[in-house]
């Protein structure tokens, strides 16, 4: 698992930033097929709807988006209501509040935080 930090006071940024980092990553770890997950309906029907033209402020990063999609055709990326992310959200607060950045073990995760979205009984 990969954690870091992005410093942006507009949510919309945020993601876009996020987004961007997530495939810089993939492309210098030469990741062959890699699904990436978006809560911002918004930052993804503008990636992947190339006629729509995006806010100002992520233009660059939506145009770097698409064309890292267009070029790398086994990449996808998927809306997922933050409703069903519960695990994500978690798991960035928990990073925050303890200072994480870099590739991290799964097993230092907190238990609660690992298991969140399991229907399965913990106990």
């Amino acid at each position: 698992m990969y954690m870091e930090q992005v410093q942006a006071m507009d949510p919309l940024l945020g993601e876009a930033m996020v987004a961007a980092r997530s495939v810089e990553l993939a492309l210098a770890k030469r990741w062959f097929a890699v699904i990436f997950e978006t809560d911002s309906k918004l930052l993804w029907e503008v990636v992947m709807d190339g006629a729509r033209t995006p806010r100002w402020k992520i233009v660059d990063l939506v145009d770097s988006l698409r064309l890292v999609f267009k070029a790398q055709s086994v990449w996808s990326l998927y809306w997922v209501p933050r409703k069903l992310k519960r695990q994500a959200h978690l798991l960035a607060k928990w990073a925050a509040r303890s200072h994480r950045s870099g590739f991290c073990d799964v097993n230092c995760i907190p238990f609660h935080i690992l298991y969140c979205d399991s229907d399965t009984p913990l106990f």
